[in-house]
């Protein structure tokens, strides 16, 4: 508001502009809220949504049982809305809620767990009589998947401990690529103990085939320990003994 001294008439005209601006309702509803898509009276959600901040409300799947009732806005609170394919969102659990709408039948829901911050995210894309809330797009949640590289190098003998980057707990599956033998990767679910196999078939008119096997431990909360790393190979001669160490691990991400 500007300061200025008004006289009685500009005073009048200013306060009726300001509450034409407010009170945008009818003689039934004159204090109409405020919202994204309407001029009204600002509540304390209103003014948090517009500072960014998440309105925290656990009781969210209470007052709108149907999702697709949400406002738009921001949501700390629980999840409430049955089940999904969205592994580790069940009822009760945290989440991280973003809806987003250019009108009431184009909408954007992303959720965010609150353990691993797994994100999914679901378009709706209807028209007035229509009876399906996905309309057009792809039905169900969609996950994005993260990645991020924890280890480069090179890694192979038994007992060598991994420096990992980042802590092994954030993610749910390693992707390690191998150094040579084809530059084979591999998708390995986080555990205590991990191992892997893989096998080579030699080129050119060689008849030998390579077998091999590595076994990872977490020894820590951002290192992994080489347990073992054997390899052996058939030939025309028979199967041949143990060869320890002799495949290298290069690349190792944490994926999500």
């Amino acid at each position: 508001m500007n300061l200025e001294k008004k006289q009685r008439d500009k005073s009048i005209d200013w306060l009726l502009r300001q509450a034409a601006i407010h009170f945008d309702g009818d003689d039934q509803n004159p204090h109409l809220l405020a919202t994204e898509f309407n001029a009204g009276l600002a509540t304390p959600e209103t003014v948090r949504l517009a500072k960014g901040q998440y309105l925290i409300d656990n009781d969210l799947g209470t007052k709108y049982p149907n999702m697709s009732d949400i406002p738009p806005g921001k949501y700390w609170t629980r999840w409430a809305w049955g089940s999904n394919d969205m592994p580790g969102v069940d009822n009760g659990s945290f989440i991280k809620l973003h809806i987003y709408a250019a009108t009431s039948f184009y909408k954007l829901y992303v959720v965010i767990s609150g353990y691993f911050g797994d994100t999914y995210y679901k378009n709706t894309h209807t028209t007035p009589n229509e009876g399906n809330n996905d309309g057009y797009n792809p039905q169900g949640w969609r996950k994005l998947v993260t990645e991020r590289t924890l280890f480069t190098g090179s890694a192979s003998d038994p007992g060598r401990v991994i420096q990992l980057n980042d802590e092994i707990r954030y993610y749910r599956n390693l992707e390690i690529t191998i150094n040579g033998n084809g530059g084979q990767i591999f998708k390995v679910p986080v555990l205590n103990r991990m191992a892997f196999q893989g096998l080579n078939l030699s080129d050119g008119n060689s008849s030998t085939t390579y077998f091999w096997e590595i076994e990872l431990e977490q020894t820590g909360s951002n290192q992994l320990t080489i347990r073992r790393n054997d390899e052996t190979f058939i030939n025309t001669a028979g199967l041949q003994g143990k060869a320890p160490g002799s495949v290298s691990i290069g690349v190792i991400k944490g994926i999500n």
